[in-house]
């Protein structure tokens, strides 16, 4: 059961990150294989934003030679404008039964909370607790 959950664009490398951490790590399938799909929804929707901004940094931008790249101040306004941008992802919430080897720390734990749920929480949106 997808949820449409809120992320900032800046965040998406540290998600990123966060979630190949987990996928080399020896978790079952069912995480793994969320995890990879959630993976795959974000890169989908953030697309249209980047390419928004590497074409913002290939026209505003610097061109180095020497790295054969375009470079931007981080602090640039309008980068920080599309840093800040809200993504809508239809995720599919993982149970955290299913992350109970996991090794993160606290920061990359919070960033992923928006793809975990207890598994109490999916059986009582199924209707399968007499709560």
């Amino acid at each position: 059961m997808e949820e449409m959950k809120v992320i900032k664009y800046g965040q998406v490398d540290a998600i990123w990150n966060a979630t190949k951490k987990l996928l080399e790590q020896d978790l079952s399938v069912q995480a793994q294989y969320w995890l990879r799909k959630n993976l795959e929804k974000i890169i989908e929707a953030i697309k249209p934003l980047d390419e928004e901004r590497i074409e913002f940094i290939k026209t505003e931008g610097t061109k180095d030679p020497s790295i054969d790249a375009y470079k931007i101040s981080p602090d640039n306004p309008k980068i920080q404008e599309m840093l800040d941008r809200e993504i809508i992802v239809a995720i599919t919430p993982i149970e955290l039964k299913f992350l109970a080897d996991a090794k993160l720390n606290q920061r990359e734990t919070n960033l992923i909370d928006f793809m975990i749920c207890e598994d109490k929480m999916i059986k009582i949106a199924k209707g399968e607790l007499n709560s």
